[in-house]
């Protein structure tokens, strides 16, 4: 852990009385656009998020279908549980790349601050990193 970080943790009375920590880049504050290589990251964490979804959504549909495909073949209900298994792995994967997202402007976690996480934020937990750029106004 860097140290400089270390100065910004917060007391139970100051995270209950609303007293929110400031990042040393709060981007938000200042307004300043991602740059071209922080919107690549942030792309990156887009997808991994969507695959995370895709993996989440088409488990149940999927294990029905390709499980009862190779039951029929097989004449077994082991192929159902395999590929219900090996989904779970896939939604354990890919839990994992959405949860060790780094933030690319912070450089901490994308979706956690201390034991806080949510994996559904649309900004950064630390620096408030919006995950989708702005639209410039017409």
């Amino acid at each position: 852990m860097k140290l400089a970080s270390l100065a910004f943790y917060l007391t139970r009375s100051q995270i209950s009385s609303g007293v929110r920590r400031h990042h040393p880049t709060m981007s938000s504050e200042f307004g300043v656009p991602p740059n071209p290589a922080e919107l690549a990251q942030l792309a990156t964490i887009r997808r991994r998020r969507r695959n995370l979804w895709i993996v989440f959504l088409s488990y149940l549909p999927g294990t029905a279908i390709v499980g009862g495909a190779l039951n029929s073949l097989l004449g077994s209900d082991k192929p159902v549980v395999v590929v219900a298994v090996s989904w779970m792995a896939a939604f354990m994967v890919a839990g994992y790349g959405v949860g060790i997202s780094r933030c690319p402007r912070c450089g901490d976690e994308f979706h956690r601050r201390g034991l806080w996480t949510n994996t559904f934020a649309q900004r950064c937990m630390n620096c408030e990193l919006p995950i989708r750029p702005s639209r410039p106004a017409a």
